[in-house]
């Protein structure tokens, strides 16, 4: 079986279509807001997927990763998929998970690249993005929290959204690992919560700078050395 991880903020439209999406693996919603009525619709909707899965409340808006590493601590499989709540399956995909991710690389049907260093990083978006335990405890960082120190999305360094993926892959490389493209059978409506959400792209540009700052830090070290 496979865990996937969804944080949810707003939109219990999106319920009907997610709910069969995910349907036979463990499924950990973190709600990203108050919002009591979505909760009772989040919860109602974890119960009736079962195998383990749960709704977890946060309250207010934590942001991707804090959300992410949260949900990340309640996975019990050894697969686990960081999958957007405005994901659809097209057809048979699960299977698919199952039989494609192996130890030693990340996962997901997209794959983008990002220019730093006239080089292009590669990176799979954040939208669909899956490995085994295993590799995501490879590149676990701290999270400056006593509940949980080390998790794999780097949250204090991006505690809002954008270029979290491309830092979580980027570590992933330097440990040696592959980056994957997949051929799931999944759609994906881009930016569908963000664009709705009041402050969602204010980090973005700083996100992106402070990620193409980690990666001359790193080339340059190597370059010295």
């Amino acid at each position: 079986m496979i865990s996937i991880v969804t944080p949810w903020i707003g939109h219990p439209e999106l319920i009907e279509k997610y709910e069969p999406t995910v349907k036979g693996a463990q499924v950990v919603v973190v709600q990203n807001d108050g919002d009591a009525d979505l909760a009772a619709a989040l919860t109602d909707m974890t119960t009736r997927l079962g195998n383990g899965s749960l709704t977890i409340p946060l309250g207010c808006n934590r942001y991707f990763s804090r959300a992410n590493n949260v949900g990340y601590e309640m996975a019990t499989e050894n697969v686990i998929v960081f999958m957007n709540n405005d994901v659809t399956a097209t057809g048979e995909w699960l299977p698919a998970v199952e039989r494609d991710v192996k130890d030693e690389a990340l996962y997901g049907p997209g794959m983008a690249a990002y220019p730093v260093q006239n080089m292009l990083l590669a990176y799979v978006e954040g939208w669909c993005i899956a490995g085994t335990d295993a590799s995501w405890k490879r590149i676990c960082v701290p999270t400056g929290r006593e509940s949980q120190p080390q998790a794999p999305w780097d949250e204090i360094t991006y505690p809002r959204c954008y270029a979290e993926d491309m830092d979580l892959c980027f570590r992933a490389r330097k440990l040696g690992m592959n980056l994957m493209r997949t051929f799931w059978t999944l759609k994906h409506e881009i930016g569908y919560t963000n664009k709705t959400l009041p402050g969602a792209f204010d980090s973005a540009d700083a996100n992106r700078a402070t990620f193409e700052k980690s990666v001359k830090a790193y080339f340059d070290v190597g370059v010295q050395a």
